[in-house]
């Protein structure tokens, strides 16, 4: 009894440290169990998290390729799209050039090329000297000699031919399509001085019946047109046979004529009508009237 009573304080420390052992122990097991149970749920969270920023980064992708193609397809402002027709349709005008001697220079018009390997569509009145010789020079500066192929007087329509390959072709419109009011743009050599000037304006007038006269002091017939253009952008001398183009840079008329002394009231041939002479595919057929 006096051994149990002597130890017995030692023997209780040993069981306080025994219990607080215990405790302590299920207390480390508990926090574990909560601090895994935790870890687990920083886990899924940022499973989550990262699910969610590739939503968002998908999300803002899809809007941001939506806005670009949404701006795309906003109507373009009409000083762009007058600059990017002429973009298309300038690299096929050429300025024709009428000559007595190869540096006797007497008369100026133009035209487009409608063919790779160079055929060229312009007004007969421009090329109809029989005593003439005629050269072409292209949009880069590039002066060519051009023979005369084809001729259709009544039209007041012809084609030369210069050599070259590969060049820069006109794309012909559908001048059925055109309406009264529309924005046209005519290009050409104006006054036999300004290569490709252009001059901006609408379609006054659809089916009008004009009468033209040649260019040339040799042939002084005159030309009953039916069906021609009426536009009030300006055509000058010397841009005879240069294109009246859409705001597309198609090729919907043929410039031929203005009125002396009116304010702007100039004529183009429809190019429906050259269609039957050029093929849609470009290929002259060989006939000189």
């Amino acid at each position: 009894m006096k051994s149990i009573s002597k130890h017995f304080p030692f023997i209780l420390v040993f069981g306080a440290i025994l219990v607080a052992s215990l405790y302590f122990a299920n207390l480390y097991a508990v926090n574990n169990q909560k601090i895994l149970s935790l870890q687990a749920k920083v886990t899924e969270l940022s499973d989550t998290l990262s699910l969610t920023t590739a939503s968002i980064t998908s999300i803002k992708g899809s809007t941001s390729a939506s806005i670009a193609s949404a701006m795309q397809s906003l109507p373009k402002p009409q000083d762009e799209l007058i600059s990017l027709a002429l973009d298309k349709a300038t690299p096929s005008v050429v300025s024709i050039n009428i000559l007595k001697t190869a540096s006797d220079k007497i008369g100026n018009g133009s035209g487009i090329i409608v063919k790779k390997d160079g055929y060229i569509i312009t007004n007969n009145h421009v090329v109809d000297d029989p005593n003439a010789n005629y050269s072409a020079t292209l949009a880069d500066g590039t002066e060519m000699t051009a023979n005369v192929v084809y001729r259709n007087p009544s039209l007041d329509i012809a084609i030369i031919k210069i050599g070259g390959q590969d060049l820069a072709t006109a794309t012909l419109g559908n001048s059925d399509d055109v309406v009264v009011g529309q924005t046209v743009e005519a290009i050409g050599n104006a006054l036999g001085e300004y290569s490709n000037s252009v001059s901006v304006g609408i379609i006054s007038g659809l089916h009008r019946t004009i009468e033209t006269s040649s260019a040339s002091t040799i042939n002084t017939q005159k030309v009953i047109l039916n069906d021609a253009i009426q536009t009030d952008a300006a055509i000058n001398p010397g841009n005879s046979g240069g294109p009246l183009v859409d705001l597309n840079g198609k090729v919907i008329g043929i410039n031929v004529a203005t009125v002396q002394g009116g304010n702007n009231i100039s004529f183009a041939i429809p190019i429906n009508t050259i269609k039957e002479i050029v093929s849609e595919t470009k290929t002259v057929k060989p006939v000189y009237q």
